[in-house]
């Protein structure tokens, strides 16, 4: 039997690497819960499945149109489609962030 660093780092690859990111409702997801679960059963635990409904999320696109140019953009998992406009207020750390009083209906950017 493999000490236990080298399976953890093992499981660690199958995860991270072989599986990869995997958000919830994809097919990556379901495939990290059910490797999960094999390795839980054949340690001998018992396993409890509690089903649920998750929605599938899928980035169609995600972009700041900022002077007529359009600037590359990431949008957080479950961001909902939207179209603001604003003064845009940079902020350069977290600490600015947190110590601004009032950001409505500003554009933040960090």
């Amino acid at each position: 039997m493999q000490p236990i660093k080298e399976r953890i780092m093992d499981h660690l690859n199958t995860l991270s690497c072989e599986i990869g990111c995997r958000p919830v409702g994809t097919e990556a997801n379901h495939s990290a819960s059910v490797y999960i679960e094999n390795v839980f059963r054949k340690s001998g635990l018992d396993i409890e499945i509690q089903e649920f409904d998750v929605p599938v999320w899928q980035l169609d696109e995600a972009f700041i149109e900022f002077n007529g140019e359009r600037l590359e953009a990431k949008a957080n998992s479950f961001s909902q489609a939207c179209e603001v406009s604003g003064d845009i207020i940079p902020f350069c750390t977290l600490e600015e962030l947190a110590a601004s009083p009032d950001l409505e209906g500003k554009i933040v950017f960090l």
